[in-house]
């Protein structure tokens, strides 16, 4: 059957192509195209629950909704807009299958259908997608109550922390043999730093790997006796060598065999293969030194090449299983620390699903989730990684099978830039091998870029198959592009617009002379140095030429950013940083880190310098030079410090700020406002040191407030974006991958990696055919990645293409890299120009219609949104709340909260609290002072000491005394102190997940099992004797809600638990009437 029968009979909805791929080159409207297959679907009928539709970032799934909610909206509105929507949807149908004529009312309709869903709505990130199966999924993956995602900042703690605690348990012989293992017995490396490196590069690896992919290479060399080999050895050291013709000993051969000789004694296999007549033996050579090689001396030189090859590589092989097995152990502490703290990072809940097998419970999936996927829509596919397909394939499977449901894919393998990430866009080609009935189609008409620019990338790409330069790094990533690149034609209404695409030579480096007074050979960072300062010179003339254009200046590393950046600054150009640039660009916000840092560590001198020679320094006290304050500067660290604590760091911070505003510019002033918003959402998110706290805002990127024209980012960040000009100055750099720690390959896009080496260098290649396969597998998929960036670099441009490069010395050399691909194909055999346009195809001016010249740059404004905190509304999902959240308000609770002036009650609060947790039964001991000093002091308490004693003044004598001991009770009691808790409630009239912990419960248990309870809440209240009733009365919904969780945990009846406030100021414990249901 073929696929348009089998698409027929399974109907579709009447689809031309239901189950349809769509390989979309760059400009070519992939948007567009999905957003009409979505539409296609509401106007068929299909509910907008029933559409998952998923992309790789939030920016695209946003795109993607505001474009089908846009359509709607102006096809309700505009006849024109109505009429061309009806044709695109009309298209998507087979002939009488398509959906009754667009009317202004029904568009009106499933937009309002639309809008109603929501909340229900699968237009998100794939990421997203997996979070939602995660939360269905919540116990089996053994994720706690209130588990959270984490952030990459977080992320990286946890994985310093899972290092350290991998490396703190070797013992000491287990990690001399790491070491011999790991950098062949060079001690002197430091393992800390080694471990972070085999962890960095190999983590993904073993996640992806099976076990045994890790024994690499196989063993097909055996392992002889030394004995034997030193049998050989001896015998070689006899026999009689080659000699000159004129009968004197041949001291080539003398010195190679004594080599030989002496590295195979010493077992230093790797100098043994080095060079002489063992290399030539091994090439299949049959001379050396102009000699032949006789058979008894071949013979034995080929079983000591044996024996050195089955050490190398049983070495090799050693390394990687040591690899393996402490990488194992590093991802248990890492996934036992996630654990305990309920953190969870976006990479892990696919893992995590896989292995709870949610893959293979679709039905329950789509209860759980209160939904069924009929179609399916994929953006962006070619990013998806074989641990995302694995999840994704069921549902893929059964959309697949027939029926009415539809699959729409949209990728190009031609933008695949995220291997860092485990995309592998073999799996984008692969889905027609893995369902024959999926069609593909291609597009390639351009809606972004003039004709001069696609001239110049059809030039490029479709040379690629045939290039020398390619040849020449010989793994045959060049191949793909065959079939992969079509000619890109401009779209009807572009043909005719201006363009121009050009090759600029940078200048020829300066450097300094010989002694000869012969200029010395630059090296590569002197030319990257030379052409970035040229690229900034010509981005200057470019604004100056059109200054209304967009420009994007798109760089290889992340490291190029800022150094373009400072270029432009020099030439007053202003520039912004895609993705954003760090909050520390700004002085005022560098001087609060290095404060923060010094506050937390008063020995750091380097950062106390930084912020004493500050204005915001000099407003604490601090001066220069240092010897000056011996004793004071320490007592200021102290009492900033306490303020850190008691008041929070956002007043701390903009006490300083207000004190040194005068001096800030608008940028500066603007970006400290940005830093407090920052500080403020990690401070509510969960309590952090100081230093911790300058870390988090060190890391910290936000955008420009006054973002330009001119755009500086990464190839990679420019993903999805488009520019008047675009601006490559960094395309001399290697094609070739460096080499890193570990590489893997798999047998197929759709399968686990099936071996798995630390990277082999050349000796290891020459001596091993598996190695070498491994390393053009790996070389392939790298140099693919980088013909890649340089396809998705060079399509952001619509009007204006420059590219630079360093000038060549000879015409025909052409290095391994973007700029010698470019010139091979555009200009071979050219001599270079320096600072000059070596080759141009221009039509027309390429600015004409962008704007007038004379005209001033008109920068986008750049509009920070802050949201209001979400007003859940009845829903499919439980709304959450906290038993804290519950307390009555009044006049004197609002003061309460705006007295800002009163700063300190809820450090001091949290300290007691802190503290309580380590008072348990007063009948066995008073509690332990040195104990609670030492939770006060960890948490930066003014003084300790006398918080301390004030505290155990308090729980040891009167009312409060009877709260802590255990003869209160009768029965058996078990004391549960800061008991963590998630149970459903009725609260306000509609059941919600309730979460929170009690400062300390009681449950007294008979012989059948717990009889009743007693739940004790701790305050803090700055108040007297006479407001004790008043705050009862305010507290007694809280303490109800508490009792009621204490209830539904332990089965209890509601009236068998009572509660009670302890007000520590007052010294009162007063029962309130919190047992029963609230």
């Amino acid at each position: 059957m073929s696929v348009t029968e089998f698409d027929a009979s399974v109907g579709g909805l009447g689809l031309n192509k239901p189950r349809l791929t769509i390989l979309a080159s760059a400009g070519t409207g992939k948007t567009y195209a999905l957003a009409t297959r979505y539409l296609a679907l509401l106007a068929r009928g299909a509910a907008p629950e029933s559409i998952l539709a998923s992309t790789f970032t939030r920016k695209a799934a946003g795109e993607i909704l505001e474009r089908i909610v846009q359509r709607l909206a102006k096809a309700a509105l505009d006849d024109r807009a109505r009429a061309q929507l009806d044709r695109d949807i009309r298209e998507q149908f087979r002939e009488g299958s398509a959906p009754a004529p667009l009317t202004s009312e029904r568009c009106a309709a499933m937009l309002r259908g639309l809008l109603g869903s929501l909340d229900r709505l699968s237009v998100s990130t794939i990421d997203a997608l997996f979070v939602k199966m995660a939360g269905a999924f919540q116990l089996e993956l053994g994720l706690p109550p209130g588990w959270r995602l984490i952030d990459p900042f977080e992320e990286k703690e946890f994985v310093e922390d899972a290092a350290g605690e991998t490396l703190r348990l070797i013992d000491p012989q287990e990690m001399f043999a790491l070491i011999e293992m790991l950098h062949g017995g060079d001690a002197r490396r430091d393992v800390h730093e080694a471990l972070m490196r085999t962890i960095e590069s190999a983590h993904n690896l073993l996640l992806n790997s099976e076990e045994a992919a890790w024994d690499f290479p196989p063993e097909t060399d055996r392992r002889r006796e030394a004995a034997e080999i030193d049998a050989d050895i001896d015998e070689l050291a006899r026999i009689e060598l080659p000699t000159t013709k004129s009968g004197t000993p041949n001291k080539a051969w003398q010195g190679a065999i004594e080599k030989h000789i002496d590295a195979a004694r010493a077992r230093n296999w790797e100098a043994f293969l080095e060079g002489g007549v063992a290399s030539a033996v091994m090439k299949g050579n049959n001379s050396f030194s102009r000699a032949e090689i006789p058979g008894p001396i071949a013979d034995l030189l080929e079983r000591l090449i044996a024996d050195a090859r089955a050490s190398i590589l049983g070495r090799l092989r050693q390394q990687n299983l040591a690899s393996r097995d402490l990488l194992k152990r590093y991802d248990a502490e890492l996934r036992a620390a996630k654990r305990r703290e309920g953190a969870c990072s976006f990479a892990d809940v696919p893992r995590l699903l896989l292995e709870a097998g949610a893959q293979g419970r679709l039905d329950e999936l789509y209860y759980r989730l209160d939904t069924r996927y009929d179609h399916v829509l994929l953006d962006e596919f070619q990013d998806t990684s074989v641990l995302q397909f694995s999840l994704l394939e069921p549902v893929l499977d059964e959309v697949m099978a027939g029926g009415e449901k539809t699959l729409f894919c949209v990728g190009d393998a031609k933008q695949s830039l995220y291997a860092w990430r485990e995309a592998e866009p073999a799996l984008l080609e692969g889905l027609t091998e893995r369902w024959e009935h999926m069609q593909t189609e291609q597009l390639s008409r351009s809606y972004r870029s003039s004709k001069p620019v696609l001239d110049c990338v059809n030039e490029v790409f479709t040379a690629m198959p045939t290039s020398a330069v390619m040849a020449e790094i010989g793994c045959g990533a060049e191949q793909a592009w065959k079939h992969r690149f079509e000619l890109h034609e401009p779209a009807p209404h572009l043909k005719d617009r201006p363009g121009e695409a050009r090759i600029v030579c940078a200048p020829i480096c300066e450097t300094e002379l010989k002694k000869d007074g012969t200029p010395k050979k630059p090296n590569a960072k002197q030319k990257l140095e030379a052409r970035l300062a040229f690229a900034a010179d010509r981005v200057e003339e470019i604004v100056r030429e059109c200054p209304r254009a967009s420009v994007g200046v798109l760089v290889r590393q992340n490291r190029h950013v800022q150094a373009m950046i400072e270029e432009l600054d020099l030439r007053g150009v202003r520039a912004s940083q895609e993705g954003g640039a760090h909050l520390t660009d700004a002085a005022p916000v560098a001087a609060a880190v290095s404060l923060l840092r010094w506050i937390d560590h008063p020995d750091d001198t380097l950062s106390q310098f930084h912020a004493a020679a500050t204005p915001l320094g000099r407003t604490v006290g601090l001066i220069l030079p240092l010897a000056e304050l011996p004793g004071r500067g320490r007592a200021i660290a102290s009492k900033l410090r306490r303020e850190f604590v008691a008041r929070g760091p956002v007043r701390l911070l903009s006490r300083l700020g207000r004190r040194c505003e005068a001096g800030m510019g608008p940028f500066e002033r603007e970006r400290y406002a940005q830093m407090l918003r920052i500080v403020q959402r990690f401070a509510e998110e969960s309590p952090l040191r100081p230093s911790h706290l300058a870390d988090r805002i060190e890391a910290e990127r936000v955008e420009r407030p006054d973002r330009a024209g001119v755009r500086v980012m990464t190839i990679h960040a420019s993903k999805g974006l488009q520019f008047d000009a675009v601006v490559l100055p960094t395309l001399d750099e290697k094609l070739e991958p460096r080499p890193r720690g570990a590489i893997g390959s798999r047998p197929s896009p759709f399968e686990k990696l099936d071996a798995v080496s630390k990277f082999p260098n050349e000796a290891l290649r020459t001596i091993s055919p598996e190695c070498k396969a491994l390393h053009e597998r790996v070389t392939a998929t790298a140099v693919d990645e980088a013909l890649c960036t340089l396809y998705v670099a060079m399509t952001r441009a619509e009007r204006l293409l420059e590219m630079v490069v360093d000038p060549w010395p000879e015409p025909g050399e052409l290095p391994s890299t973007g700029a010698g691909l470019v010139r091979e194909a555009l200009i071979p055999g050219e001599q270079s120009k320096p600072c000059e346009v070596v080759w141009q195809n221009a039509s027309g001016v390429w600015h004409e219609g962008v704007g007038s010249a004379d005209e001033p740059a008109k920068a986008a404004e750049a509009v920070e949104l802050r949201l209001a905190p979400l007003q859940r509304t009845a829903g499919h999902k439980l709304a959450r709340g906290a038993p804290s959240s519950l307390h009555a308000h009044d006049g004197s609770m609002v003061r309460s909260i705006l007295s800002l002036d009163k700063g300190g009650a809820a450090g001091r609060g949290s300290i007691v609290h802190a503290m309580l947790e380590k008072v348990a039964w007063l009948d066995d001991a008073p509690p332990d002072r040195d104990e609670l000093v030492e939770q006060a002091e960890a948490l930066g308490a003014e003084d300790p000491g006398a918080i301390a004693d004030e505290l155990i003044g308090l729980v040891g004598k009167g009312a409060l005394r009877a709260v802590f001991l255990r003869s209160r009770y009768e029965g058996t009691p078990e004391l549960h102190l800061e008991r963590a808790f998630a149970v459903r409630l009725q609260l306000d009239g509609r059941e919600r997940l309730v979460t929170g912990r009690f400062d300390r419960l009681v449950v007294v248990s008979g012989p059948t099992g717990p009889e009743s309870a007693e739940v004790i809440d701790f305050k803090t209240d700055r108040i007297d004797q006479g407001e004790v009733s008043a705050r009862v009365e305010r507290y007694r919904p809280q303490l109800g809600a508490y009792c009621a969780a204490a209830a539904r945990l332990f089965g209890l009846d509601p009236d068998r638990v009572r509660g009670t406030l302890v007000f520590l100021g007052p010294g009162v414990a007063a029962e309130a009437v919190g047992a029963s249901q609230p």
